[in-house]
């Protein structure tokens, strides 16, 4: 049964987080770098991907916390988030 549409769609909106690209790559090279630039140790890609899934924010805060291997405070994350968004 086809469907009718009352107006021609003008667009398309894609979720690409993986669904259909793998940029696990990409993340963990920014925040990587993001990592670094604040003094601390580069986290294996797999780990990095290990904390993808809820936002750009709790991405930086797990991966903050396993690089300084302790709770960070909020303006050590806002930092490394302004980084890992500029070089993402």
């Amino acid at each position: 049964m086809p469907i009718h549409m009352s107006r021609p769609c003008r667009f398309f909106l894609f979720d690409l987080d993986g669904t259909l690209i793998d940029s696990k790559a990409d993340i963990a090279k920014a925040l990587n770098a993001a990592l670094v630039q604040m003094g601390y140790s580069a986290l294996p890609m797999s780990r990095v991907a290990d904390f993808v899934g809820d936002g750009a924010q709790r991405l930086v805060q797990r991966s903050l916390s396993e690089a300084a291997g302790t709770q960070p405070e909020n303006e050590k994350i806002q930092a490394v988030l302004r980084l890992y968004l500029k070089e993402y």
